[in-house]
């Protein structure tokens, strides 16, 4: 039995090697086609086998029921790396640059002032968020800033936009909200505006990449 990690160059398919300068995208499942992109797959193993650089190598699904009509093969390739040394993840892994995209989000609470913004529901209340300063994100109304800081000690973020925010975005979070009186009828005199009073809220995202193999589990951005 084995572990397998597929992942993926974003470059034309070329000659059957790795590149460690290279980042490889991690993959869920083997592609149906390869004829744009080179495919690969480690294989951690229980037990070794023997091998050698070049070889065909056949990976089967052994969990599959043996008594259904169905093939068993999972996919096929070249042995082109191994790894030997008995500490292989701290010593020859950490070079493979796989990465997943990962993506939060949060909405904004409020405006502070034309170029920042309050966010909440990006990150819990016990997160470090120096982890995350001097991140990018983008609001959805196009926007792009960072994150600054801290904002309290409830999870929320202070995010700040270098341009400025727009005209439109100041009036959609400086109007007032339609907030209702006991009778049911539209209180005229409720204050600016607060993303927890509707649904037309404004969001934030963030995006990144982590690499798998990297130990001090660092969130990456181009």
């Amino acid at each position: 039995m084995a572990k397998l990690q597929l992942f993926q160059s974003d470059k034309s398919i070329r000659p059957l090697e790795l590149d460690y300068s290279e980042e490889y995208r991690h993959l869920e499942e083997v592609p149906e086609s390869s004829d744009s992109c080179t495919a690969f797959a480690l294989i951690e193993l229980e037990t070794p086998v023997v091998g050698q650089k070049g070889q065909l190598m056949i990976a089967s699904k052994l969990d599959s029921d043996i008594h259904q009509n169905a093939c068993r093969l999972a996919f096929h390739g070249r042995l082109i790396e191994a790894y030997l040394d008995r500490d292989y993840h701290s010593t020859q892994l950490f070079k493979l640059k796989i990465f997943k995209t990962k993506e939060r989000s949060g909405v904004v609470e409020r405006m502070q002032d034309r170029e920042s913004v309050i966010v909440r529901n990006m990150v819990k209340k016990e997160t470090d968020i120096g982890k995350f300063e001097r991140l990018k994100v983008q609001l959805s109304t196009g926007e792009q800033g960072f994150i600054e800081s801290a904002f309290g000690k409830s999870g929320k973020i202070k995010v700040r936009i270098p341009g400025g925010l727009k005209e439109s975005t100041v009036v959609a979070l400086t109007k007032p909200a339609k907030a209702k009186t006991a009778n049911g009828d539209i209180d005229e005199d409720a204050g600016p505006r607060d993303a927890t009073a509707d649904a037309s809220v404004i969001l934030v995202k963030l995006e990144f990449k982590r690499f798998i193999h990297d130990s001090r589990k660092q969130m990456i951005q181009s």
